[in-house]
């Protein structure tokens, strides 16, 4: 913009200041809406990504195969992980998980209430949480071992030194576990929240049933070696569990999903991904494109309704030698302007009450300004000033000098209505 149009642009604003406020404060808070989807959405796309790479982790999920007819569930056997681990080569790690809810947990002092999973010995190897302390291939060797959170370690001892490696904590009030590393508890965004690890060792000496293939109680997951391909691991484990489980046992095939997709693809239909959360996300982005539209039909009428004021500006420009294009580009350019001060309002909103926002939608999302989300904001603020100012610009560019120099106007205020065009 030139000189000259900043100084157009400020006069117009200040010309019409009660105009200018309803359409700042419409074009705000919807930039801020769409800006507060964005971040859930954006947040909802990193769920178990800090755990991902190329050869994992892999969850070992199961088909029942009826008639015509095919259900899905994603406990499997107890004795699948150590099974495929020493009979498949593909496979670098494999580890059986269970859940260990409400568990009562003892030092000395009030006993606190904790969670945590039963794991084979190479979790630590197949997923990538983060060692304080402890070594990742020796943590789970040994079943009375165990491996706490630092959020834990803090409630029990108030600090996370190495000091703690050795020390005896106690479980349900009678099983002692020799504490063998800390982990950093896992972020908000991770499907799996625990704080202990106990090795699985633990859990099947104490249920018989463990042994049983048709039993399927556990998750599985699986690291592959590099340069294993999914679909032909795929095709080498399907018919796995033919020859493990009892006859009169529906018949079962296994497939390899990733792990980081379980969060957002987690629906099956027929033995096929039908959906999941994937499904709130791209309808939310669509609440963000229409609240968007909606602001800037808002803009669109309020700005044509002073259309006739401005009729005898445009009819000046036009006889002076100013052309349509150009006045096209003001009116554009005005828009935008608005729409840049109106992304700044929308900041402020999102800065001020994101706090509340990850209350109610229970994440710990934070704002940074970082090219992304600049971006994005920009990208926004963009899209909202060209559609905003599209139709007022078009619109307007089309008062004849002619007609309003003889105190006719072809397009009245009410005739140049959004509402009307549509």
């Amino acid at each position: 913009m030139t000189h000259y149009n900043i100084k157009f642009i400020i006069r117009n604003i200040l010309r019409n200041k009660s105009l200018f406020t309803i359409n700042i404060l419409g074009l705000s808070i919807g930039i801020a809406c769409a800006l507060f989807i964005y971040l859930w959405v954006l947040d909802e796309y990193q769920v178990d990504k800090f755990l991902s790479n190329d050869n994992g982790p892999y969850e070992l999920i199961m088909h029942f195969h009826s008639n015509k007819d095919i259900s899905t569930g994603f406990s499997t056997p107890c004795l699948l992980a150590e099974n495929l681990n020493s009979e498949i080569p593909e496979i670098k790690y494999a580890a059986a998980v269970r859940r260990w809810n409400n568990i009562t947990i003892n030092y000395g002092q009030s006993p606190l209430k904790a969670s945590g999973i039963f794991a084979g010995k190479q979790f630590f190897q197949i997923f990538d949480y983060k060692l304080i302390y402890g070594n990742s291939k020796m943590l789970l060797n040994d079943k009375s071992s165990i491996v706490i959170s630092d959020v834990l370690a803090k409630k029990l001892f108030n600090n996370i030194g190495e000091g703690l490696i050795g020390k005896e904590i106690q479980l349900q009030q009678n099983n002692l576990f020799k504490i063998s590393g800390v982990f950093q508890s896992p972020p908000k965004n991770a499907t799996h929240q625990f704080d202990f690890v106990v090795p699985f060792e633990e859990f099947k000496s104490n249920n018989n049933w463990a042994f049983n293939w048709n039993y399927s109680t556990v998750s599985t997951y699986v690291s592959l070696k590099n340069g294993v391909e999914l679909q032909l691991f795929n095709d080498k484990i399907k018919k796995y569990l033919n020859n493990k489980r009892d006859k009169d046992q529906l018949l079962t095939t296994l497939e390899a999903r990733k792990f980081t997709d379980a969060y957002l693809y987690g629906e099956y239909d027929n033995g096929q991904v039908s959906g999941g959360r994937i499904l709130y996300i791209r309808l939310f982005i669509l609440a963000a494109i229409f609240i968007l539209i909606i602001a800037c039909m808002n803009f669109m009428n309020l700005s044509t309704a002073i259309g006739a004021e401005r009729a005898k500006e445009v009819s000046i420009k036009k006889i002076i030698g100013e052309s349509d294009g150009n006045l096209i580009i003001q009116f554009l350019n005005e828009s935008i302007a608005i729409s840049i001060i109106a992304l700044i309002l929308a900041l402020v909103i999102v800065v001020d009450l994101l706090p509340f926002f990850n209350d109610l939608t229970g994440k710990e999302i934070k704002w940074s300004f970082n090219a992304n989300t600049l971006g994005m904001a920009l990208l926004v603020t963009l899209f909202t000033g060209l559609l905003a100012g599209s139709y007022p610009a078009f619109m307007l560019s089309r008062f004849k000098p002619k007609d309003i120099l003889k105190g006719v106007s072809s397009l009245s205020s009410k005739d140049l209505s959004i509402s009307k065009a549509i």
